[in-house]
């Protein structure tokens, strides 16, 4: 992600105080935008009204399923891609969470893109 000249801001969000790896994503030229929580609707409401008054209105996000469940939860997400990998990752791709959440999802919508034998999906979240 580091290597490439890139035009692209990333900002890292994290509610941590004492981050090792702070100065290493500084010198990479990533923002770090450090929040006191992200319990509760509120708090994610305030993390996007941040990012609006930077200019954005439409963000990309790589997460986890805990961080994924709450943005579902919240009814923040309109469209989300879903990697499959066809290898079993066992141990290898343990987490803390349940993705309850993204079982429910028909994996239907594939999109046609070489991921050597991996899917991808998109899948529009109707947010009532």
């Amino acid at each position: 992600m580091f290597k490439k000249p890139n035009k692209r801001k990333i900002y890292l969000i994290t509610s941590f105080d004492k981050n090792n790896n702070s100065i290493y994503f500084k010198n990479k030229n990533v923002k770090i935008i450090k929040l006191s929580s992200l319990l509760n609707k509120n708090d994610f409401m305030n993390l996007l009204i941040l990012l609006k008054k930077k200019g954005y209105n439409r963000i990309l996000v790589e997460t986890g399923l805990k961080f994924l469940n709450e943005l579902l939860r919240f009814k923040f997400i309109n469209n989300l891609y879903l990697f499959q990998s066809l290898r079993n990752l066992g141990k290898k791709g343990k987490n803390n969470t349940s993705n309850k959440a993204i079982k429910k999802f028909i994996l239907s919508h594939k999109v046609k893109i070489n991921l050597n034998g991996d899917n991808l999906y998109k899948i529009k979240i109707k947010n009532v």
